[in-house]
């Protein structure tokens, strides 16, 4: 899907990379968040594991170009949407 007038920096530099998340990478991430144990920790303890293992993108990972036009992003992040709070990436199958 192409960007559109409510796309944010963050997708937009996402879209910009055009990169491709391999669906192991994904599946692995998600097998380590099912596999979270929430009765044996905390919720705090929860929450800061989750964060770590997929963590949304922040604005200060956002790369510019000398126009300021958002061009890539730095650092860790989530494999798969949701990229950051009211994302609407969505995850497509390709063959």
């Amino acid at each position: 899907m192409l960007p559109d007038e409510r796309t944010c920096d963050i997708c937009r530099a996402l879209a910009a990379q055009d990169k491709i998340y391999p669906l192991n990478d994904a599946l692995e991430v998600m097998d380590n968040l099912m596999a979270l144990d929430t009765k044996s920790n905390s919720l705090d303890d929860a929450r800061d594991y989750i964060k770590a293992l997929a963590p949304w993108i922040k604005d200060d990972q956002i790369e510019y170009d000398s126009e300021m036009n958002p061009v890539g992003v730095s650092g860790a992040h989530t494999p798969f949407p949701p990229f950051h709070w009211k994302c609407r990436t969505m995850t497509i199958l390709s063959v």
